[in-house]
């Protein structure tokens, strides 16, 4: 298109007639001249196109060639293996988990390739951990099966013990639970056959109070898994609301390095078996008060425990003296304490680090009485605490002066821990008549903690935690006057922190 055309089109002048035959030549000729531009497009873009494929199977290449060039696949077995190990051990704590399951490690590694697969089958220590999981119903149908194939008192953990048979010399830990009475399952401790590299064996129990009718007697579990796996050093066993006559007579215990029993038994078993226990370094025992007609009195002689490193006791039985099970002891390498207990002797504890002599690092209290003179006295012996977590039924004015930073106002308790690092305050249920008592000396606790996490200037105070990172405080029930919570709000977000929990029904 000539120019005098072009201004003709960019204007709103009418066309003459000869501009008009040249316009209309012109768009007969840009036809062909339109196609032949489509085809060139058309070609480009395939050229394009064919490019990006290219460059895409090029980089799929290089991409294959560098997988082929990695270590991985050059890597020694013996170090795959420790790989495989890592990420199955991810899994084992999920409840989930499932050996059997392809999606997970190691079955899911052993689908990557033939070497990988080679690898995986050729390393025991991949398939030493299988979870039972027993539903807390059992559908009508399955019930209907496991009574036509196994006797009825067996219908429980009947699946547990047909695999354990089956594993029982390749089975090195083993966790089993079960929504069945301990009396039902009591000859599991008797198994058939030997078990030569089981290390550690867990049974829980999970039970409910409406399946525990009044007048049950003791649910009697020998220990014949001693004699059949010579290797076991960890035990324990949960059961936590079915009385248990553990019989524990002719049972190596001293072969135990970490034991738990969350049983009721009584506390004259429960001193025995500890007592036996010559190189545990792990303890967790529970015991209740002597039968009524058992005479039981301070021990003749005093057993040491020279490995025990952490021991936790938990004794709910408002008429037993705990004194009458730490005055057994000496725990000279005891290195956290963990007591639960609902009267605590003002004894146990003194007692218990003169004859021992311990170097304490963590203390753990749970107890009823509502004074802190008990827990005081032993404060005193333990300098090198460096954690101390304390939960009562109710905290009272004591307790928060006890642990009030001062360097004016004298304090009641003259215990000094230098070395202390965190504290935690945790109450359980809280008496409306001291609220108000109670959070007036909870604010000024908090402040003092406060004030001097923000000072520079602290090594000329005379403080009695001058290591202190962490504070907590617990508390359950109503809220507190909005004066005393917004104190408590306030001082939080340093070393300080306040949390409310709704109360336990």
């Amino acid at each position: 298109m000539n120019a005098d055309l072009s201004r003709i089109v960019e204007s709103n002048v009418p066309p003459s007639e000869s501009q008009t035959r040249e316009m209309q030549a012109f768009l007969a000729s840009s036809v062909s001249e339109l196609s032949l531009l489509d085809d060139q497009i058309e070609a480009a873009a395939k050229t394009f196109s064919d490019l990006q494929q290219r460059r895409r199977m090029q980089r799929e290449l290089v991409a294959g060639v560098k997988r082929a060039l990695s270590k991985v696949r050059t890597c020694p077995a013996e170090i795959l293996s420790e790989i495989f190990l890592i990420c199955r051990d991810g899994a084992l704590e999920s409840p989930q988990y499932s050996i059997f399951d392809s999606r997970r490690a190691p079955l899911l590694l052993a689908h990557v390739s033939s070497r990988w697969r080679a690898v995986c089958l050729s390393n025991p220590r991949l398939w030493d951990h299988f979870h039972i999981h027993q539903p807390a119903c059992i559908p009508p149908e399955a019930a209907l099966w496991e009574v036509l194939l196994t006797p009825p008192p067996q219908l429980s953990l009947d699946p547990a013990f047909r695999l354990l048979m089956r594993a029982n010399d390749r089975i090195r830990h083993a966790e089993l639970k079960s929504y069945s009475r301990a009396r039902d399952i009591a000859d599991l401790w008797n198994l058939p056959r030997d078990f030569p590299l089981l290390t550690s064996f867990a049974l829980r129990i999970a039970e409910f109070e409406s399946a525990l009718p009044s007048g049950v007697p003791d649910c009697p579990i020998g220990l014949g898994i001693f004699n059949t796996a010579p290797l076991l050093t960890a035990l324990r066993i949960c059961s936590p609301l079915s009385p248990v006559d553990l019989q524990p007579a002719a049972v190596t215990w001293s072969q135990l390095t970490a034991l738990d029993l969350d049983l009721c038994i009584d506390l004259v078993t429960a001193r025995s078996i500890v007592s036996a226990c010559t190189l545990i370094q792990e303890c967790v025992i529970n015991f209740y008060a002597p039968p009524e007609h058992t005479q039981f009195s301070l021990p003749d002689k005093v057993v040491q425990l020279d490995h025990l490193r952490y021991l936790r006791v938990v004794c709910r039985d408002f008429d037993s003296d705990s004194l009458l099970f730490f005055d057994a002891f000496s725990l000279p390498g005891l290195e956290c304490l963990d007591v639960e207990t609902a009267h605590l002797s003002p004894l146990a504890l003194p007692n218990l680090h003169r004859r021992s002599q311990f170097r304490l690092e963590d203390l753990i209290v749970t107890f009823f009485d509502p004074s802190i003179d008990i827990i005081a006295a032993f404060l005193k012996l333990t300098p090198s605490l460096k954690f101390l977590d304390i939960t009562q039924s109710r905290l009272d004015d004591d307790i928060f002066k006890a642990f009030t930073q001062s360097a004016n106002q004298p304090r009641r308790f003259d215990f000094v821990l230098p070395e202390l690092q965190t504290l935690k305050l945790s109450e359980i249920s809280v008496e409306p008549e001291t609220l108000e008592t109670n959070g007036v000396s909870a604010a000024k606790m908090a402040e003092s903690f406060d004030k001097y996490s923000e000072s520079d200037d602290l090594d000329t105070v005379d403080l009695a935690f001058p290591s202190i990172e962490d504070v907590s405080l617990t508390l359950n029930g109503d809220p507190f006057k909005k004066s005393v919570e917004n104190r408590l709000i306030k001082a939080s977000g340093g070393i300080f922190t306040f949390e409310r929990e709704k109360p336990t029904t």
